[in-house]
């Protein structure tokens, strides 16, 4: 899980920060309610990371082992 972890969080978080610059980037606009929808979005994508990047793995990691219950933890032989 720590592998993973550090592979994937880099990746979220660049792949956040693009999605939150450019939708964000409806903040500097003339008009109120594109401002509006830019900061809307700069929360969504915040919350996103969060969920993902932080609550998520944690949860897996609470969840160990139980992750994996609709597959079972066995492996099936390829014959």
């Amino acid at each position: 899980m720590s592998i993973v972890l550090s592979r994937v969080r880099p990746t979220i978080l660049a792949s956040a920060s693009v999605v939150g610059l450019g939708l964000g980037s409806f903040v500097i606009s003339r008009y109120g309610y594109i401002q509006d929808i830019g900061i809307g979005f700069i929360i969504a994508v915040a919350f996103t990371v969060m969920a993902t990047a932080v609550i998520l793995p944690e949860f897996m990691r609470l969840l160990g082992d139980g992750v994996l219950w609709p597959m079972g933890l066995r492996q099936s032989p390829l014959s």
